[in-house]
């Protein structure tokens, strides 16, 4: 701003420059300021070039105050000089006694062994966290094939060497039912001792591999189904274990295998579930969902398996939007975050990570849309309060969602919001 006629507008530094916060009480410019102030006889413009003269030098020149100035008159902080005396000159800056240097060194050399001392005791204890986890690791991997080998040994019994092949029939249609129904645990149970009765059995081996690939344990899934394409089975349950298995490892053939198995008389039921699943796994929404609502026109609501229910859950856009994400662009990723959490029906949102965060307010939800303002407050120095009115679009990938703002001041602006990493169900 300019100064108006009489006045003086004092500045810490050159337009577009940062002041330096100096070492002291004060600022480096205050500092200045006042050990000039008090000098008698000194106009204020000769003071303010003093100033400037004692920032510039203390700065390397990296400071440079400046002023605006109309003064009509002289102006003194301490009264005028007598006439024909000159005003006073500066007092030199106090220089630190001899003792207060000692001090000073004795203290830097303390703070920086403490500092020493500090990055070590992390470094041993970041070290101590990496066994552990590593210790984790191999335990577990211990007791996984601890786990696999005793199913194998229970699959395929010592007194036959060579395992015969697998008979097509097995008569287990009851078993299906209730692999798709409330009766799952039963179902389980009834072809994992059927297996280990008959290894030869293609559709107890294909029921227990389904069962199996349900409880998330997809390696033993893929074992048993493994044996079954081995013995050549091609009952409409052995299609249905070996789709589902091959389509949760990404294999372009659980298509085929899939239909085969519809076609050919496999429980509808059962296949609408794994369908279902599938299209969960593939973050294929709108399909998972038609899977399901087909699924529950087949089942009556008693009669319904808790793997349904869990499905469609999963499958609810709303509850696939819950999550913590991060703000990012062109592949950068910030420090900012957006929390979506479940309120009632509906999502409540909360911004933070940065030092201006915002208020934000779900506005709709519209299928795999979702539309929220995110108010803000930049302060007076930086444009002041504002708001965005943004959509996100979370029906392609749920990790990587891109978002369009459209804010009043800036005009529109898109970004990603990067959803934080977990193990995927």
């Amino acid at each position: 701003m300019d100064a108006p006629t009489g006045s003086l507008i004092a500045y810490a530094t050159a337009p577009g420059s940062v002041a330096a916060d100096g070492q002291g009480r004060n600022g480096l410019y205050t500092e200045h300021l006042l050990r000039n102030l008090r000098t008698p006889g000194l106009p204020v413009t000769d003071l303010f070039m003093r100033v400037r003269m004692g920032v510039v030098a203390a700065t390397g020149k990296k400071q440079v105050p400046w002023e605006a100035s109309s003064l009509t008159g002289y102006f003194y902080f301490s009264g005028a000089a007598a006439p024909g005396q000159p005003p006073a000159a500066e007092a030199p800056a106090a220089q630190p006694a001899p003792a207060q240097n000692l001090a000073l060194k004795a203290e830097k050399k303390r703070l920086a062994e403490e500092a020493w001392r500090i990055k070590r005791e992390k470094q041993e204890l970041a070290e101590l966290q990496a066994l552990q986890a590593e210790r984790q690791r191999v335990e577990a991997e211990r007791e996984k094939l601890a786990q696999a080998k005793q199913l194998a040994l229970a699959s395929r019994p010592k007194q036959q060497p060579a395992s015969p092949p697998l008979s097509q029939a097995g008569g287990h249609t009851a078993q299906f039912a209730q692999l798709a129904r409330a009766g799952f645990p039963e179902a389980q149970a009834s072809f994992e001792q059927a297996v280990r009765a008959r290894p030869d059995d293609a559709d107890a081996r294909a029921g227990l591999a389904i069962a199996l690939a349900f409880n998330m344990r997809l390696d033993d899934a893929a074992y048993h189904a493994q044996r079954l394409t081995e013995s050549g089975a091609q009952t409409p349950h052995a299609r249905l274990a070996r789709g589902f298995v091959l389509g949760l490892k990404g294999s372009p053939d659980a298509s085929y295998q899939l239909n085969r198995a519809a076609e050919d008389g496999a429980d509808k039921a059962l296949v609408l579930l794994c369908r279902g699943a599938l299209a969960l796994h593939k973050d294929e929404i709108n399909e998972g969902k038609r899977f399901m609502e087909d699924y529950g026109a087949l089942v009556p609501e008693g009669q319904r398996s808790p793997l349904a229910s869990a499905l469609l859950e999963r499958l609810n856009p709303v509850n696939r939007m819950v999550g913590k994400y991060y703000w990012g662009k062109d592949g950068n990723i910030g420090s900012t975050y957006l929390i979506l959490e479940r309120s009632g029906d509906g999502l409540k949102g909360t911004d933070g990570g940065g030092q201006y965060p915002s208020t934000i307010t779900i506005t709709s939800i519209q299928g795999s849309r979702l539309s929220f303002r995110m108010a803000y407050d930049l302060g007076f120095l930086l444009g002041g309060a504002g708001a965005s009115e943004c959509v996100a679009d979370f029906s392609q990938d749920m990790n990587r969602v891109p978002v369009t703002c459209r804010d009043a001041k800036y005009g529109a602006m898109s970004s990603y919001l990067f959803r934080e990493q977990r193990r995927k169900p």
